[in-house]
């Protein structure tokens, strides 16, 4: 039966809430406010970055310290962060 309900996806929308919870508390208030998590897809996390010079010092200057916190409380379930250009927020 829980072979089932993760095939279906049905734990989905509450495993998402999770790792949007998670972002928000290990990227901390600024850096939430310009970005939303997009999914979890073969231990890739995407996140999407609603503006160029943000999605920029993300790669550049914080990828690993992000990552690493995050695999700190998330486990090695994640193992690679991704950062993409996004339009909107929502």
């Amino acid at each position: 039966m829980g072979r089932l309900i993760q095939m279906r996806g049905y734990g989905r929308p509450q495993g998402d809430a999770e790792l949007r919870d998670l972002w928000s508390s290990i990227a901390g208030e600024q850096i939430a406010a310009g970005t939303r998590v997009m999914g979890l897809k073969n231990g890739v996390l995407t996140v999407g970055v609603n503006s160029s010079p943000l999605l920029s010092e993300l790669s550049s200057f914080h990828h690993e310290r992000l990552l690493e916190a995050l695999q700190a409380k998330h486990g090695k379930r994640i193992r690679d962060l991704k950062f993409k250009r996004t339009t909107t927020r929502g």
